[in-house]
């Protein structure tokens, strides 16, 4: 999850019983603070780990980051400059100076669909490119469409799903299957490609937009999802359309629409050029002046 954070100085973890021992240590040195660490469910084939990804609630996060910090490990928490507040709610630190641990902090309701997106690799990025077409997002907090607004300018999540197997049904993949686990990689390849929903064409990395491109290609599950698709006969593209008809998500949608509304006639009566045109103000004193009012007037206010 962190990558590699510490580039050469990681050791690999060789064996499922030294990954459960190292577990089994992070969670002796956390007994303090908490019980409740969470590990993603693994291919049983995998012998081989490069680090260890432990899933935990984000209330405990300054205390975590407090009790590594006051241990001699390599360690990397990003903070903002000025409040010192923790701004990436993924700590890494080399536990023994050679393994390599990422802290996933997530907010106590998304904890078990966390655990089951980053369980078996990276099936849950995977299988939810199937649903980009739709403006569909699936991330370790939940599934959720992408209301956008003004050339994208505008944008707020929607929450369709926050159970993994409502998601897995969504798709028509195998519930059972997940449930019953893989063995192998192929086995989760065969899985994705079983949805009603497969197409090959939106893996080809000249699809996908530069951030991800330089992010999948670098990622040996992805490429190898794609060595595995170069060598199938598979759907290149399909023809079946999702249908969401959900009244919370609708009722949802309408709130992002009125809130969007809102905004614009906000910025009609409240913007830089109208602020300039009055006050002939440029540049940081413009800037500090909208930032004044900002504070002393709500929307509603100025509206």
């Amino acid at each position: 999850m962190g990558g590699k954070a510490f580039k050469d100085d990681v050791v690999r973890i060789n064996s499922k019983e030294e990954y459960q021992n190292l577990f089994n240590k992070q969670k002796e040195m956390f007994n303090h603070i908490t019980n409740d660490l969470y590990l993603p469910r693994q291919l049983t084939s995998k012998t081989s780990f490069g680090d260890l990804d432990i899933i935990l609630s984000k209330d405990y996060i300054d205390q975590v980051a407090e009790k590594l910090e006051s241990l001699d490990y390599p360690l990397l928490i990003t903070r903002n400059e000025i409040t010192k507040e923790i701004t990436y709610n993924v700590i890494s630190y080399l536990y023994d100076n050679k393994y390599q641990v990422d802290l996933i902090f997530i907010d106590n309701s998304s904890i078990n669909y966390a655990v089951d997106y980053l369980s078996f690799g990276d099936q849950g990025n995977i299988s939810g490119m199937l649903l980009r077409k739709y403006s569909i997002k699936n991330s370790f907090t939940g599934l959720y469409f992408i209301y956008r607004q003004d050339n994208g300018n505008y944008k707020r999540d929607i929450l369709i799903f926050d159970e993994y197997r409502d998601y897995l049904k969504l798709l028509d993949l195998d519930v059972q299957k997940f449930d019953e686990g893989f063995n192998t990689q192929e086995e989760v390849f065969e899985w994705i490609t079983s949805s009603s929903f497969f197409e090959s064409n939106i893996y080809e990395l000249k699809k996908l937009n530069h951030k991800r491109r330089a992010r999948d290609s670098k990622r040996e599950y992805y490429t190898n999802f794609l060595k595995y698709l170069s060598d199938k006969d598979l759907p290149y593209e399909s023809n079946k359309f999702l249908k969401l008809d959900m009244e919370d998500f609708k009722e949802r949608y309408v709130e992002c629409d009125l809130e969007y509304e809102e905004l614009k006639q906000f910025k009609n009566k409240f913007n830089g050029f109208l602020v300039t045109n009055l006050r002939k103000l440029e540049r940081e004193p413009l800037g500090k002046f909208m930032n004044n009012i900002r504070k002393e007037y709500s929307k509603k206010d100025i509206l």
